[in-house]
């Protein structure tokens, strides 16, 4: 069933709603923890302060920032990276005993100069230590070969050295998040980057309801070349999609042993709705397989997370949006069935503390 259009009165304001939908996507974070880990019940403490994590991502209006465990010294300890914003961004190494503490001079100088949004950690040139995609909105500091994101490869001796430029990471762009996927078995991983607004443009219409008309950038598409460079290569295989995204998810939805890629797309009833992508390995290709798959919600989409609720052996999605949360259930014959109603997880709000209302059909 496709999700209808959300309609916002004009006295929400975009602050409330974005506020709404970190809180919905913090529950939704929980909610999947306990899950995984198969307790029946489980309590939770705020850790932070004794265990040394004391960074505050400093930010442009409501736009937030990411981060990402991952064990940079391959001491089988998970340490922990988060984005600054305007700030310079902070490695911290598990100490295994509870605690963290920022590892100084490690080589993140630069992220002084950028707008940093996200963060994904993988071994991209295969040399047995993870690196770091970081995702900007441009630079804070004139000059074009700022406006970029950052590619960090790790050094392998608590050191990292930013070599996106080399490495051809050089398009310009607003960019929320990446992923990373080996989409031509190559034993090389790759990387897609999503991408947002470009040019704002908002209006009303006669009734009131605020109406977005948004140009965003193409997402990008990082082909990896197997010696340290990328080629940006989106437009060729089909997946230069410019519908604001603000997450990622690479999964093998039909079970065909290859990676497709699932977009979710902001302000999705006005620009383009979220999009699922089949990869037609052996070819170079992706195809575009939102509508037959009824995967194209258009909502305003926050992020994806996928599991196997129903144990049937495929991947089923959840979505997070500013209206009303939408659960896909993988039917198996590639096609997903919203079951958000029957399994209790819309989570809609018809109004928040300040007064602000807004309303979501299915």
């Amino acid at each position: 069933m496709k999700e209808k259009n959300i309609l916002i009165n004009s006295s929400a304001t975009i602050n409330a709603l974005r506020q709404l939908a970190i809180m919905k996507t913090i529950q939704l974070l929980g909610l999947l923890l306990i899950a995984s880990l198969g307790l029946n019940a489980q309590t939770f403490a705020e850790v932070s302060a004794i265990s040394g994590i004391d960074h505050i991502y400093d930010q442009i209006g409501t736009l937030g920032g990411g981060c990402v465990f991952f064990d940079y010294d391959n001491d089988g300890w998970e340490d922990l990276y988060i984005v600054g914003g305007k700030t310079r961004d902070v490695l911290y190494r598990n100490m295994a005993n509870g605690t963290f503490e920022i590892v100084p001079n490690a080589g993140f100088d630069i992220t002084d100069n950028f707008y940093t949004t996200g963060v994904v950690s993988a071994d991209v040139n295969n040399d047995g230590y993870r690196d770091l995609f970081i995702t900007t909105w441009g630079g804070r500091i004139n000059g074009s070969n700022l406006k970029r994101n950052l590619l960090f490869f790790n050094s392998g001796n608590g050191t990292f050295t930013e070599s996106g430029l080399v490495a051809g990471i050089t398009e310009v762009s607003f960019s929320m998040g990446a992923s990373v996927l080996d989409y031509n078995k190559d034993g090389f991983l790759d990387i897609y980057v999503v991408n947002y607004i470009e040019n704002q443009d908002v209006s009303e219409d006669d009734q009131g309801n605020v109406i977005f008309s948004h140009t965003c950038f193409e997402n990008y598409f990082y082909e990896n070349n197997g010696d340290g460079t990328f080629s940006e290569k989106a437009q060729i295989l089909g997946l230069d999609n410019t519908g604001c995204a603000l997450a990622v998810m690479p999964t093998d939805f039909d079970q065909d042993q290859d990676q497709d890629i699932y977009l979710a797309n902001d302000f999705g009833a006005y620009i383009e709705p979220n999009a699922l992508y089949a990869n037609n390995y052996p070819q170079n290709l992706y195809s575009n397989v939102s509508q037959q798959t009824r995967t194209d919600i258009g909502i305003f989409a926050m992020g994806i997370a996928y599991a196997d609720i129903d144990k049937d052996n495929d991947f089923d999605y959840y979505l997070t949006n500013l209206g009303r949360n939408v659960l896909l259930r993988n039917n198996g014959d590639q096609t997903f069935t919203d079951d958000s109603t029957s399994a209790n997880v819309e989570n809609t709000y018809a109004q928040d503390g300040n007064g602000s209302e807004f309303l979501a059909t299915g």
